[in-house]
This record gives structure tokens, C-alpha cells and sequence, in this order.
């Protein structure tokens, strides 16, 4: 009797195509034509994008074994909002900040996101952050800073493992602080 299973890995980034899914024949008769809904005709079928997959499976007595294969993605791509912000107190004072909203893609298993936040001259300022996760919203706050042009970087979890890597970052968003208005 021809019988087939599959294993899959999903979409690593948002509107990827570095998913695949594999099918084992067990049974049967060989030689065995395999035949994806991509058109894909081996094994393992590459390159997929979130979706529905069927794969054919006919031995050389030409009995049959179908399967679908849910292939799915992140809900979202990396996100990333800035809801609150203070100017500096005074012209040239370093008591700014900025607070960024990430949402997304997908996070580490504490919630939280990889991050680089930078000044105009690509000084890296992780070490004036403070962060917290909350409602499933990573929040990343500036602190300390100046008057200035500032760049957020974030990559989720799956961004050194993805092929197709757009939607697992959102890099160089930009922030601009301008100076207290006077009178």
C-alpha cells in the first residue's frame, strides 16, 4: 500500500519564499512520480511562500497518494512606531528621548527583538536604552540624547536563518529631535 507523510519549515520573514516541504513514500511500488502543485517534481519542494501546497505521489502499478502541505508565514513584518519623544530642556542639553514601539515578525521566546540604535554619525547608543516588553509590544526607549538625527535597526528571530530576509527587519528608521523652541 503507497502511503506518504510530509515535514515542512515554514516562512521564516513575512512575505518570504524560504519555506519548503518534503515528502516521505513508504509502501508502493518504485519507481515513484512526484508531482507538487508548484510544479515542483523532487522530494523536497524549495522556494515556497506561505500558502497551500498538494503534492502527487503515483507508483510504477499508477496507485495514488495525495497530501496538502499548509505552509504559513509571521502574521506581520517587523513594525516599528515611535508614540512618545521629549525635545531637550534646553539648546545643547543631552536630556531627550525617544520611545519606540516594536511589533511583527517574530520575537525572541522573551518577547524582545535585536536591535541597534544609532546617531548621525553611526555611534551605536544600545548602551542608553532601557526596554520592556508589554501587551506583546517590544518598547525600546533613547535616553539621554541630544538634538539630532537618530536610526533604529530591528531584526526578529528568524532574520539570521532566513533566505528571504525583508520581512524579518525594519533598518535605518529615523527619528529626528530638534532643539526646545525659546521665546
Amino acid at each position: 500500500m503507497l502511503e506518504i507523510s510530509t515535514t515542512q519549515q515554514n516562512v521564516y520573514c513575512y512575505a518570504g519564499s524560504d519555506a519548503w516541504a518534503e515528502v516521505s513514500i513508504t509502501g508502493g511500488i518504485a519507481p515513484y512520480t512526484i508531482a507538487w502543485s508548484n510544479n515542483d517534481t523532487t522530494m523536497r519542494a524549495t522556494e515556497l511562500s506561505a500558502g497551500t501546497y498538494e503534492v502527487h505521489v503515483t507508483d510504477a502499478r499508477g496507485c495514488e497518494a495525495i497530501m496538502q502541505v499548509v505552509i504559513t508565514e509571521p502574521e506581520a513584518p517587523v513594525s516599528i512606531t515611535y508614540p512618545q519623544y521629549n525635545r531637550p530642556t534646553s539648546i545643547g542639553a543631552n536630556d531627550a528621548w525617544i520611545e519606540a514601539v516594536v511589533t511583527g515578525g517574530t520575537s525572541f521566546d522573551d518577547g524582545t527583538y535585536t536591535y541597534f540604535w544609532e546617531d548621525e554619525e553611526g555611534t551605536l547608543l544600545n548602551a542608553q536604552t532601557s526596554v520592556e516588553v508589554i501587551n506583546n509590544s517590544y518598547v525600546i526607549r533613547l535616553n539621554n540624547i541630544t538634538a539630532g538625527t537618530y536610526y533604529l535597526t530591528v531584526q526578529d528571530r528568524n532574520h539570521e536563518i532566513a533566505t528571504t530576509k525583508l520581512g524579518c527587519t525594519h533598518a535605518n528608521s529615523d527619528f529626528i529631535i530638534y532643539e526646545p523652541i525659546e521665546a
